[in-house]
């Protein structure tokens, strides 16, 4: 979308600012990014990528390509996703109840055929990826979770929504 070819992902102010653009485009709060310990080139530049552009977001009088003169914004949250390059996960700060969604899920991984069904280096991933979502489901109570990693403390108005 971005112009940021697979495979050839580079950390640069030109990919910071087209991204700070479509965060203020879409006056993003919350922001999810690969997490900053990823195997995969492609996501350790887009994570780089994402941090310094939610700074350049915040900048005032720095017009930015694609942002429809909305306002400068700072997004309060980043959140860091786990990939599957990673071969552990380390010390999730909050796990998500997807149980609701975990079908979905796995229908959205199993449309990208030449990923994972087509390569037959990657055809038990998705497998992995549902086991890995049960077992971080049964660290909440659940049936499927998705850790997330977050670098600033999170604040709670209550934990109305907390399982027992």
């Amino acid at each position: 979308m971005l112009d940021l070819p697979n495979r050839r992902v580079v950390h640069s102010i030109e990919s910071r600012y087209a991204v700070a653009g479509v965060i203020r485009a879409h006056q993003a709060s919350i922001l999810f990014i690969p997490h900053p310990q990823d195997a995969h080139p492609d996501h350790l530049a887009v994570t780089r990528i994402a941090e310094d552009a939610r700074f350049d977001a915040k900048l005032t009088g720095l017009p930015l390509p694609g942002d429809d003169g909305k306002p400068p914004l700072y997004p309060r949250w980043v959140f860091y996703y786990y990939c599957s390059h990673l071969r552990r996960v380390p010390d999730p700060s909050f796990i998500m109840d997807i149980s609701p969604f975990a079908d979905r899920k796995m229908r959205a991984i199993a449309a990208y055929r030449s990923q994972f069904a087509e390569n037959p280096a990657n055809t038990e991933v998705p497998e992995w990826i549902a086991a890995a979502d049960r077992y971080f489901g049964s660290r909440i109570g659940s049936a499927s979770g998705e850790p997330f990693y977050c670098k600033e403390p999170l604040g709670l108005t209550g934990l109305a929504g907390v399982p027992v």
